[in-house]
């Protein structure tokens, strides 16, 4: 478990495509967070409290890895509840920006089996830990879900927030934001040991 923080912390930087410093960006080791920690820092910081999810400790790391593990990333869904990929594999988050400005209702865009929305908002939980599973919009032609956390610091004001904010508002289709909160959860009761390791069981550092 030595520097198993650091590790973390490397990895979800360098696949953040930043090679800036940590300290430069603000991104610290993770604490464990709970609602009114997070509410108290996206108010600080201006992210809306809205739509705001989180996930169980079992499903946090089986998200981790479906996005390999980069944060703050996003995957988008089509109206019928398709994924739709927004770059190739080992891609940079980068790409999310043009993907999300290129959004229209009358657009086709290549489909994507490994997850559908229900199988992944049917997993949401509100900030206490109580499933919460947003439902679909028949007018929302995109739902797209945001991978945040506290401890990535500058990048949730670099991505997150324009993110969300040209998503809302894209003249060319109706979207809808979740954003999903990748931080350890108070409600999980397990220790950051317990949770690092099942990380590291779950094959996420290969």
């Amino acid at each position: 478990m030595k520097n198993l923080i650091f590790v973390i912390a490397l990895l979800f930087v360098f696949q953040s495509c930043s090679r800036i410093m940590m300290g430069l960006w603000g991104i610290k080791n993770p604490n464990i967070e709970d609602s009114v920690s997070l509410v108290k820092y996206c108010e600080k910081k201006g992210i809306n409290t809205n739509n705001l999810y989180t996930l169980s400790a079992e499903d946090n790391i089986k998200i981790l890895n479906l996005i390999g593990g980069s944060i703050p990333d996003i995957m988008i869904f089509n109206s019928h509840g398709q994924l739709i990929p927004y770059a190739d594999k080992n891609y940079c988050n980068a790409a999310a920006f043009s993907f999300i400005d290129s959004l229209n209702s009358k657009k086709d865009f290549r489909e994507d089996t490994s997850i559908s929305y229900s199988d992944l908002a049917d997993k949401m939980r509100n900030l206490n830990g109580h499933l919460n599973a947003p439902q679909k919009n028949p007018e929302t032609n995109y739902y797209i879900f945001i991978f945040w956390t506290k401890w990535t610091g500058r990048l949730n004001k670099t991505h997150v927030i324009p993110w969300e904010n040209q998503a809302l508002t894209n003249p060319n289709a109706k979207v809808e934001v979740y954003k999903v909160n990748m931080d350890m959860q108070q409600y999980w009761k397990i220790s950051k040991e317990n949770y690092f390791q099942n990380l590291e069981k779950s094959g996420i550092f290969k």
